[in-house]
């Protein structure tokens, strides 16, 4: 990590949101599975044309193969996927296979024709930003009787209606949630904003990302309505998708120590980044200028917060929304096995759907824990 004599070279950047995910090369993975899950069926439905494509209820003994594409495999996220498919695996009788987009469209456009060619039983993507992309992912899988799920951001057509049965992080929520904790909970651990002109409040988010800005929205919705006096040349976006030569964590850290540096008039900091990795990136930033005790860090995930309390490091990272990879790949997992094998349409696996809506959503949006509490929730 950059010292903080480097990162005050900075401070002219300070406006500018640096940085995204690091890419890593695009790679496939398998894990042997064996015996199929409880109460797995083998009766049912053929899908309408009666093609057997998806929908059509398939062998229970049979392991399922199937392709997860993440959009950018180097966060925290998505090695938490890659490891809760694989603890599913044997349970649901699967092979998951794993490639990295790299954040690319082209490149996962590439990942699905090639595992469209290897004849996967279904294809799970988490894009960057699906708008209008999925249809596309669509028409390919359905031409191969190849069924497609969206992962943690929902696959959209041109309109904005689902392309496939979705799952996703509801940022809406989350965001929601992290703000209307900080609101009921800093004072309890003894963080004085009763000055509000000295208080800053900084988001560190990724505007590329389509979970993104549901997340700001939700927060700044809370934060606005209970900090009325919260001035606007008092709140700060550290946006990360400028800059990708550098991991997302030393670009957050190179944000926000430019941030706290160029504004010395702000005394007290509400810093929220909307993913863990954002967090440990502006944590170090906020030690190592000396700010520990003027700055209360809330993350998103919390993947990365839990081994600081661990480790006896509570201030200034006081809490984080708490998701998991499981939360995820748990109700795809269950999606697959029900189309697949019990026989339900894609259409009717995720009830909840929009008007006009072909198919439906499963959302989660995770739980507060802080830094007094996270055993409790976790064990």
């Amino acid at each position: 990590m950059k010292k903080v004599k480097a990162v005050l070279s900075l401070i002219l950047a300070v406006l500018l949101c640096v940085s995204v995910f690091g890419c890593s090369n695009p790679s496939d993975s398998g894990d042997g599975v064996s015996s199929p899950p409880s109460g797995a069926e083998t009766s049912g439905t053929t899908s309408p044309d009666g093609s057997g494509g998806p929908g059509a209820p398939s062998d229970s003994g049979k392991r399922l193969r199937v392709a997860y594409l993440a959009f950018v495999m180097s966060i925290s996220w998505n090695v938490q996927m890659v490891d809760a498919f694989n603890a599913l695996a044997d349970e649901y009788n699967i092979e998951f296979f794993f490639a990295d987009g790299g954040a690319s469209f082209e490149t996962q456009l590439n990942q699905v024709d090639q595992y469209i060619a290897m004849g996967v039983d279904a294809i799970v993507i988490m894009p960057g930003d699906s708008s209008g992309v999925g249809e596309v992912y669509a028409e390919r899988c359905a031409e191969a009787g190849i069924l497609l799920l969206g992962n943690t951001v929902p696959l959209f057509n041109e309109d904005r209606t689902l392309a496939a049965p979705s799952n996703w992080l509801d940022g809406n929520e989350l965001g929601y949630n992290m703000a209307t904790w900080f609101v009921e909970n800093h004072s309890h651990f003894g963080f004085d904003i009763s000055n509000m002109s000295s208080v800053g409040y900084l988001y560190i988010h990724d505007t590329t990302v389509a979970t993104m800005p549901p997340r700001v929205n939700g927060s700044m919705g809370v934060m606005r309505e209970a900090f009325p006096e919260l001035q606007d040349d008092h709140i700060f976006s550290a946006d990360v998708s400028v800059d990708r030569n550098v991991s997302i964590m030393e670009c957050s850290y190179n944000l926000v120590a430019a941030t706290l540096t160029a504004n010395p008039r702000i005394e007290k900091w509400i810093i929220f980044g909307f993913l863990d990795d954002y967090g440990t990136g502006a944590c170090r930033a906020i030690e190592d200028l000396g700010f520990v005790d003027n700055a209360f860090l809330i993350s998103a995930g919390g993947e990365n917060a839990i081994p600081e309390w661990d480790a006896g490091l509570t201030r200034p990272w006081y809490a984080a929304n708490l998701i998991t990879g499981m939360d995820c790949a748990l109700q795809q997992v269950e999606a697959i096995d029900r189309i697949l094998r019990q026989g339900v349409a894609p259409e009717d696996v995720h009830p909840n759907k929009g008007p006009g809506e072909r198919f439906g959503l499963a959302s989660y949006s995770g739980q507060m824990i802080d830094y007094e509490t996270y055993r409790s929730v976790i064990g």
